[in-house]
């Protein structure tokens, strides 16, 4: 079966999107009508990122892991760092800050060796699991940490590196991909590295080509999210990005026309020359026959009266 590939290409930029988290440019729906329907001659519709321009807006320490909840003397304290970059000593520097505000004495240390934070209080106190979202920033394993002798020294290094991919799903372009976040089909279309520095430019390049085929048959919009490695949305902080899609149709080639007129020719074109030869045939068969004089043995001409019928004609012709 022959077949014909439709190639179009579409761009996107968060500034022409309906936007469905406001400034976090993270859910959003371009309008497309029409982009995909139902047609009996398409045998499968593919899709690619060919390229993203995605800026690097985004901080390592943001509203998903900024919250540290702790108690002293059996009393709920609470801590919600502000968003940012920051680096050891400028965290370290938040957290101490914040702590003095909570009427608590503690201070944090780093091993330059290994990474791992120290925190030394001058009272009993204990890191609550139930609300904290820093704790594997800070090195702190999931679970309830009691200070020992007002020391509570973390379990890992401490994880700054924020968000390190960014996968850019969409629901209405689906395809066949698998996610260990939720542990089955996910809506993932691509997963770009976050090579960029704070406040850069991720310039992303899809150098395999490779088409995904889509599971979807009518589209009339593209949804777009843009999520960290934990399938959260990422907040780029009304920082626009765009991205450009291959779109391929692939279709039955529908060759049916020209076979059929190439048949009525064939055909027309051999009743033209069985017609013909008929004609040859008839026309030969059809030539004059010449006069021809038949005679009798009974007959009494005489050999002189042939002579003279030939000579004078037969209407001269004298007995």
């Amino acid at each position: 079966m022959n077949v014909k590939s439709d190639i179009q290409l579409i761009n996107l930029n968060s500034s022409y999107a309906t936007l469905n988290n406001t400034t976090y440019l993270s859910d959003v729906v371009f309008s497309f009508k029409g982009l995909a329907k139902t047609e009996h001659d398409i045998i499968s519709r593919k899709i690619i990122i060919l390229n993203a321009q995605i800026p690097v807006s985004f901080y390592n320490i943001n509203y998903t892991n900024n919250v540290l909840n702790y108690t002293v003397n059996s009393i709920w304290n609470s801590i919600v760092v502000p968003v940012g970059n920051y680096n050891a000593n400028s965290l370290m520097t938040s957290l101490t800050s914040f702590f003095l505000t909570n009427g608590h004495t503690i201070t944090i240390t780093i091993n330059k060796l290994n990474g791992i934070l120290t925190f030394t209080g001058t009272v009993s106190f204990t890191f609550n699991l139930n609300g904290s979202t820093i704790l594997k920033t800070l090195g702190l394993s999931s679970t309830v940490h009691n200070s020992l002798l007002n020391i509570i020294t973390c379990d890992y290094p401490l994880n700054l590196l924020g968000i390190k991919n960014i996968k850019i799903k969409s629901k209405n372009l689906s395809i066949q991909s698998y996610d260990c976040v939720n542990k089955g089909l996910s809506s993932t279309l691509a997963t770009v590295p976050v090579d960029s520095p704070s406040f850069g430019l991720i310039l992303y390049e899809n150098k395999s080509n490779d088409k995904f085929t889509l599971t979807n048959n009518n589209i009339n919009e593209i949804d777009i999210q843009l999520c960290d490695e934990n399938n959260t949305l990422i907040n780029f902080n009304n920082c626009e990005w765009s991205m450009t899609l291959i779109y391929e149709i692939v279709r039955k080639s529908d060759n049916s026309l020209e076979e059929t007129i190439k048949d009525c020719l064939a055909k027309l074109d051999k009743t033209i020359r069985q017609e013909t030869a008929q004609e040859t045939t008839e026309d030969t068969s059809q030539e004059p026959a010449q006069d021809l004089v038949t005679y009798n043995d009974d007959d009494e001409t005489s050999d002189l009266d042939l002579f003279l019928y030939n000579a004078v004609g037969k209407d001269d012709f004298v007995i």
